[in-house]
């Protein structure tokens, strides 16, 4: 079983920590302010743009293709005195 070191693997979390704490300024630097859930969109956002497979392009392939150009209205109770 090769070693760490010996398949040129890197051998430290510094590549982690530094990423870590390159996310945290971006969410939660001066005068940011993120509640729990919009912190977790973003962070999802910027997974599915970095992200090989590209999910959020294909959603919006697929929504543009779907959309009919009308708006859905709820439909509406009528009460009478």
């Amino acid at each position: 079983m090769p070693s760490t070191a010996g398949a040129g693997l890197p051998i430290t979390t510094s590549h982690v920590e530094s990423t870590i704490k390159q996310i945290n300024r971006r969410v939660k630097g001066t005068e940011k302010f993120w509640s729990e859930g919009g912190a977790e969109a973003i962070l999802q956002l910027r997974a599915e743009v970095l992200s090989e497979t590209r999910p959020l392009e294909a959603y919006w392939i697929d929504r543009c293709r779907k959309t009919t150009g009308e708006r859905r209205q709820k439909a509406t109770i009528s009460v009478s005195a």
